[in-house]
């Protein structure tokens, strides 16, 4: 369990995917800075993200044991911020009336509900059920514009650690993250074939490279042609500071791409197979190139990174 021990007034259970987690927290931190005191689930590597906030927190794999704890301690409903049908269903078999997007059947199952608008962007959906679920409870929003894009805090602690790491690691002055890998359900059509090359670019120009593979990525990595300082087994609070600390971060459409948008990192996320309107990253400081059924030429990449190491020196 997570900070709180004084019970709380709304269960929100969130997606797995850290894109989706990413995107979602906007209805997090609405509700939170409405006064509500929130119980999140979702899975405890990601949890932490929102740690500035302070939440009751539990990892996904005790969803249903959590749910009827809620439910025992009076809580009447849950925010389901994952859309599945499964997510829905535990929710009513523990007793709590859920609060969510209609698909799959599950409008029968919830109390208070939303259609699925595909022509919106997802980070709009996530913020229109968290004012849904301030509603249901009787609170009014009154600037949900606020709610916008996801933010993502990042503690001084992490940004020194992160600092420390790139100092062994030999990095100097403005470097690039790059994200060459994407999750394994994609397959290879979320991969920009470029990176190869891009690496190669930013090597002969002498700017400096960091990739962090993920978990089980380490020999994808090498394959997309990786170079430069690549950092196994950074965790997702370091990893976020190197981010927030990048000239630029170069990612596929993949969930680093949202974190990065998140920590106000200067993110420029490759598009080939998918629309950015509904799913791309959202900040100040995020940007597209490429389209659905179209990758980029590496020297456009390169040249709009250049562009942005620019502008942050």
């Amino acid at each position: 369990m997570g900070a709180r021990d004084d019970g709380c007034d709304l269960v929100v259970r969130m997606p797995k995917p850290l894109g989706d987690f990413v995107m979602a927290s906007v209805a997090v931190r609405l509700l939170h800075d409405l006064g509500l005191r929130l119980l999140l689930i979702g899975p405890a590597p990601i949890n932490g993200l929102l740690g500035d906030l302070e939440l009751e927190t539990e990892d996904i794999g005790n969803v249903r044991t959590a749910l009827r704890r809620a439910r025992r301690d009076g809580v009447d409903y849950a925010l389901l911020l994952s859309s599945s049908f499964r997510s829905a269903l535990q929710a009513r078999l523990a007793g709590l009336r859920g609060i969510g997007v209609q698909r799959d059947g599950r409008k029968l199952l919830l109390s208070a509900s939303i259609p699925r608008v595909m022509a919106e962007h997802k980070v709009e959906e996530y913020r229109e059920l968290g004012e849904l679920a301030a509603r249901t409870l009787g609170l009014r929003v009154r600037d949900a514009s606020a709610y916008r894009a996801p933010r993502i805090e990042i503690s001084e602690q992490e940004v020194a650690a992160a600092r420390r790491q790139l100092a062994e690691a030999g990095v100097e002055g403005a470097y690039v993250v790059c994200c060459p890998t994407v999750a394994a359900r994609h397959g290879e059509k979320k991969r920009w074939p470029g990176f190869a090359d891009f690496y190669r670019e930013l090597a002969a120009a002498g700017v400096p490279t960091v990739t962090c593979p993920g978990p089980g990525e380490e020999e994808a990595c090498r394959e997309a042609g990786a170079v430069g300082a690549i950092l196994e087994g950074v965790p997702l609070s370091r990893y976020s500071a190197l981010l927030g600390d990048a000239g630029a971060v170069v990612s596929n459409d993949t969930g680093v791409a949202h974190l990065a948008a998140a920590v106000g990192a200067a993110t420029l996320t490759v598009y080939g197979d998918t629309d950015p309107a509904r799913y791309g990253p959202r900040g100040a400081r995020a940007e597209a190139i490429g389209r659905e059924g179209a990758w980029p030429e590496v020297d456009e990449v390169t040249s709009r990174v250049h562009r942005l190491l620019g502008a942050s020196s």
